[in-house]
């Protein structure tokens, strides 16, 4: 994959890609979330903050905007979670 062909894919899914999250998929983000918060309950300590919530939301949307879809899917949360959890 070339640079140029790279910058022209990124700069058309900014420009004609905005992913909204349907509302089967919110229940699906809102337990994920739950679930990283109730890791931390055992040690006295909180995993998640509203701040990863947002992060989650963001991932989600960037995956499913590489995808050039209109729509985040399960998958796209699945994986946001899995980074997330990578990354603490």
């Amino acid at each position: 994959m070339s640079k140029d062909f790279l910058a022209k894919y990124i700069s058309y899914a900014r420009m004609h890609c905005n992913p909204k999250i349907p509302d089967e998929n919110v229940n699906v983000l809102v337990k994920c979330y739950t679930d990283m918060r109730s890791m931390g309950n055992n040690k006295k300590t909180i995993t998640a903050t509203p701040r990863q919530l947002e992060s989650l939301i963001r991932i989600a949307e960037s995956i499913a905007r590489m995808r050039l879809s209109d729509r985040v899917e399960k998958s796209d949360i699945d994986e946001a979670v899995r980074l997330i959890k990578t990354a603490m």
